[in-house]
This record gives C-alpha cells, structure tokens and sequence, in this order.
C-alpha cells in the first residue's frame, strides 16, 4: 500500500555561468590540437579555474607541472587523460598554499592518471571542507571528485589532502592501483554507488577511514593500513566488497561491515587495530545488520579479533562468531581525531 505525501520543488536552477568552473583561462603554455587541449612537459600556471567542455579531453603529458592558485581548480566534462611516466611523472600542486582539486562531471569518455603527484588540495566547497574555498554554493566532499565519470589511478601518489574525501567516486566504476595516500585529513578513497577495484595501495597517517564504500560492490587487494585514525576499510549501506591478502597496524577499527553489507576478507595478513579487527553492526536506522566472513587468515585469529552485533552475523572460516548486544554509535564516539594542526592565511 502506497501513501501519497506533498513534497515541495526547487524551482531555481543553475544559469550555465553559476557552474563552478566559469570564468576558464588557460595558460598560453597550454595548446589545443583538435579536440585535444594539450598540457605539455614543463611548468604551467593556473591562475584561473581549467574548464574542459563536452566536446574536448585533456591530455597531459610527462614531465608537466600543474600549479593551480587557492581559487583555481581543474573542472572537466571530457575525458582526462594524464601520461605521466616512472622516470618523467606528472605534478598537480599549488603556486601558494593549496588549490580546491580536480572534478569530472559526467564526462564524455574514460579518464585515466598515470605516474601522477597530487598534493595541497583544500577542496571546492566549506560545508564539508574546512579549508575549502567558496564557488557558486557548490560543496564537493572529494579533493578529487568524480560523478557519473569512469577513472582509473596508476602509481599515483595524494599527499596533504584537507578534503572530506581525497578521491571520491560517485555513480561510477574506477581503479586505484599501485598508488599511496599519506597525510589525509579525512578519508582517503570514498565511493558511493560503484564498482571498484583498490589493488596494491598503501595508506598511511589517514584521519578517517582508509576506504570506505556506500551502496558498492568492490574488491580491495594487496593493501597495507598504517596509523587510520578510525576504519582501515568502511563497508556501508548494502554493500558487497572482498578483500584478499591486506595488512592493518595501527588503527581504530580493522575492516567494518554494516547496515546490510556483506564483507569476505581472504588470507588477511597482520591486523592490529585497537578497537576490533573485525565488526559487523547496523549503524542506521533505514537499513539493517551485516555479516563478515574471515577465510583462511594468514595470521593468528580468535574471536577476541572480532566485534559482532546482535542480529549482524560473523565466520572465522567455518567457525561462527558469538555475537554482543552493543550500541553502534557509542563506537564513534571521540573517534575523530586529526593529523593536522594547520593555519591557512
């Protein structure tokens, strides 16, 4: 039975010069072949924000430097497409103290960074951006923020990231491979209704979550967690993710699965996480318990490694966990802690 309720409608809308991005100026360094807007090797200053339309990619090549300003940032429609190389790698940094990221908004094809240094991104947006800068009324919690756009990261490093999320995926499919996050202010990679794959990172010094997923089905492998302020992997909102042969010193929580999400963990390396090393629990109220199972671990487990919720569901291989009546939010409190003790100008 359905119950029809009356629901107010925004009726303002976005004049195309309200979009964040607008003006866009780009260096005389830069160059356009086609439909390619050419980055080539050297260094290149933005002092306005980089907006590629539709109809256009962005090709960066080894060896450029990208220094954007605090109010400059790289807003994209079209595919980006950055070829950077282990001995001749690619730069985004800023010419003063931070410069608000990358965003691509469902762009016309793949993107794709390889062989790239991210550094100093404070974010678009203050809501959710404690450093962040104000464009349009538009808040994006990702330093690098993808929506409806395919991505992938190839030995790419981000450091020094204030943003709610370094990289956050948002209706999407992407990779992250052999690259490292260090200095992170919030939570490193965030996806929300993705597919994904986070093969052979490793994550250090997080003030947050290492990975957290929301409505995703993922797979993270080969990963290594050091000192994660609260989760090394968050598993959320009827989600589906399994992790192969992972490492986590030095964290709150190992890897949590929750509200109707299912975690396998495979061959898990070493674990030392404060709190537990293994948790299922429901956290909100529209959604329900969760379940983790745990096979074939590569070191010494027991059900001391595990905290399961009434009602959520745990395996140490075949064994089945004893479950805690526990409330979930008492887990999180004073957990948000931060690296960072910064003054911006």
């Amino acid at each position: 039975m359905y119950k029809e309720i009356p629901i107010s409608v925004d009726k303002n809308y976005f004049k195309k010069l309200d979009l964040p991005g607008h003006p866009s100026i780009l260096p005389e360094s830069v160059y356009e072949v086609k439909n390619t807007i050419v980055v080539p090797e050297g260094n290149h200053y933005f002092i306005n924000n980089a907006v590629i339309p539709y109809d256009k990619q962005l090709l960066v090549e080894g060896g450029a430097n990208l220094f954007f300003n605090k109010d400059s940032a790289l807003i994209s429609h079209g595919p980006i497409k950055m070829n950077g190389m282990p001995h001749n790698r690619i730069t985004l940094s800023s010419n003063s103290s931070s410069f608000p990221g990358v965003y691509l908004h469902s762009t016309s094809g793949d993107s794709y960074f390889k062989n790239v240094d991210f550094t100093n991104v404070s974010g678009i947006g203050t809501r959710t951006n404690p450093y962040g800068i104000e464009l349009n009324g538009w808040d994006l919690t990702g330093g690098i923020t993808t929506y409806k756009s395919t991505v992938s990261f190839n030995n790419c490093s981000f450091k020094n990231f204030t943003t709610e999320d370094t990289i956050n995926v948002i209706s999407a499919s992407f990779t992250v491979i052999d690259s490292n996050f260090s200095e992170i202010y919030s939570d490193a990679i965030d996806g929300d209704f993705v597919t994904g794959k986070i093969i052979r990172c490793n994550f250090s010094d997080i003030s947050r979550d290492g990975v957290d997923f929301s409505g995703s089905v993922a797979t993270v492998e080969d990963c290594s967690f050091t000192n994660i302020s609260d989760k090394a992997i968050s598993v959320g909102e009827n989600s589906q993710v399994k992790v192969f042969d992972c490492s986590i010193e030095n964290s709150s929580f190992g890897i949590v699965s929750k509200d109707y999400s299912s975690v396998e963990v495979y061959r898990p390396l070493v674990f030392k996480a404060q709190t537990a090393d293994f948790a299922a629990f429901q956290k909100k109220n529209l959604f329900g318990p969760a379940s983790i199972k745990v096979i074939n671990p590569s070191c010494a487990l027991s059900e001391k490694n595990f905290l399961i919720q009434v009602g959520s569901s745990g395996w140490l291989d075949e064994k089945v966990i004893i479950s805690i009546p526990f409330v979930s939010n008492e887990l999180y409190q004073n957990k948000k802690t931060s690296i960072f003790n910064r003054n911006e100008n």
